[in-house]
């Protein structure tokens, strides 16, 4: 079985590679989370899905409910350029993430943590799937 030259270095050197500019730009490398996505490289040239569950932000009281939107978060490509900053929620009174398509590849996702504060997390997009990341401290809900 062949694999591709330089696949099995595409993780490493996206770390390695973000690292360097989060270092460069903030005086401190953030904490780097483990892998989430499929352990397979993406085949299908189909697009994938992310989903991100960040910290939330401070309630907003719109009268008798309070709504906890998810902060936003930023998505980094394979060469750790920002490839896209996600307003992690649609309005003050959706406290749903939002669901990102993008290509089949390798990112970096920096978004709050509830226990951790700011992270990166490396995450694997594969066509036809969705990526969850979760930075919240409880267990998801089950979706139906």
């Amino acid at each position: 079985m062949k694999s591709k030259p330089g696949s099995f270095l595409t993780t490493p050197l996206l770390v390695a590679a973000f690292l360097a500019c989060a270092y460069g730009a903030q005086g401190q490398p953030l904490p780097v989370l483990p892998t989430v996505g499929p352990e397979s490289s993406p085949r299908h040239a189909e697009t994938g899905y992310l989903v991100v569950y960040t910290d939330t932000e401070s309630p907003i009281n719109t009268g008798d409910i309070q709504y906890y939107p998810h902060t936003d978060y930023k998505i980094y490509d394979s060469h750790g350029a920002v490839y896209r900053w996600v307003r992690n929620h649609r309005s003050e009174r959706d406290e749903r993430p939002t669901y990102v398509s993008l290509p089949p590849g390798h990112y970096m996702v920096v978004g709050k943590s509830e226990t951790r504060g700011e992270v990166a997390v490396p995450v694997v997009i594969s066509g036809l799937r969705t990526t969850v990341v979760n930075l919240e401290k409880r267990p998801l809900e089950a979706s139906n």
